[in-house]
C-alpha cells in the first residue's frame, strides 16, 4: 500500500480525533452537537450509551474515530475494485485485434 493511499485512508480518522480534542480543549458545548449531526448514524450509539458512562468526550472521540475510519476503509476497498475493474477492461480492449 502507497503511503498516499495509507494517508488518504486515515486522514478523516485523525479530522475527527483532532476536532474532539479541540472541541473538548476550548469547552465548546455546541461544538459537540455538530459533530454528532456529521456522525449521524454513529452518534445514535454514542448517545443511547452515554447515558450510562461518565466521559461522555472519550466514548464519542473513540465511537466516532472508528466510524469514520471504516467509512474510510470501505471507501478504499470500493475504490481499489472499480479501478481494478477499471484496469481490466483497459487491459482487455488492448488485447483485442
Amino acid at each position: 500500500m502507497s503511503t498516499k493511499r495509507l494517508f488518504l485512508l486515515h486522514l478523516l480518522p485523525f479530522l475527527h480525533l483532532c476536532a474532539c480534542f479541540a472541541i473538548a480543549l476550548a469547552r465548546l458545548d455546541s461544538g459537540w452537537q455538530y459533530l454528532t449531526m456529521i456522525d449521524a448514524p454513529a452518534s445514535v450509539l454514542v448517545i443511547a450509551l452515554i447515558y450510562n458512562f461518565n466521559h461522555p468526550l472519550i466514548l464519542f472521540g473513540i465511537v466516532g474515530t472508528v466510524w469514520w475510519y471504516l467509512l474510510s476503509r470501505a471507501a478504499e476497498m470500493i475504490g481499489s475494485r472499480v479501478f481494478a475493474t477499471i484496469r481490466n477492461r483497459r487491459a482487455a480492449r488492448a488485447e483485442r485485434p
